[in-house]
């Protein structure tokens, strides 16, 4: 299981192109977007470990604002969701501008803060860099 916490507009990033971002947190509720090159199904726990597909409404994302799908949904405290069939994303813990969130799938799919993406993006363009002027 991995636990990490995000401020309100700070976003996930799972395997690169899947980010789950924390728009608003008001009294025990957090709501999410969920954005995805394809269209992916979020299942909400209706009861303890029984898990319904409900219909959210998917947003086509204009080609011209990187293209994609988009859903919006809000969770209570304590409430958990799945991403596709892999993911299971529980709420754990809300304040006034952050939220714990944990998450457990398979150890092949990666869930990264957004910024830690984009440190080793350019840890990675200046080790290119430094190999191609030496």
């Amino acid at each position: 299981m991995l636990t990490l916490q995000r401020k309100v507009g700070q976003r996930f990033v799972i395997d690169d192109d899947i980010f789950l971002q924390i728009i608003l947190i008001k009294g025990d509720e957090v709501t999410f977007t969920l954005k995805s090159p394809e269209p992916i199904t979020v299942s909400f726990e209706v009861k303890h470990d029984v898990f319904r597909i409900q219909k959210v409404e998917e947003l086509p994302i204009p080609s011209n604002m990187g293209g994609g799908y988009a859903v919006k949904f809000t969770r209570s405290l304590r409430q958990r969701f799945m991403i596709g069939e892999d993911i299971l994303v529980k709420v754990f813990f809300l304040e006034r501008f952050k939220a714990g969130i944990s998450f457990e799938a398979p150890k092949y799919i990666s869930i990264l803060r957004e910024e830690v993406t984009k440190h080793d993006q350019a840890r990675v363009y200046s080790d290119v860099a430094g190999t191609l002027s030496a």
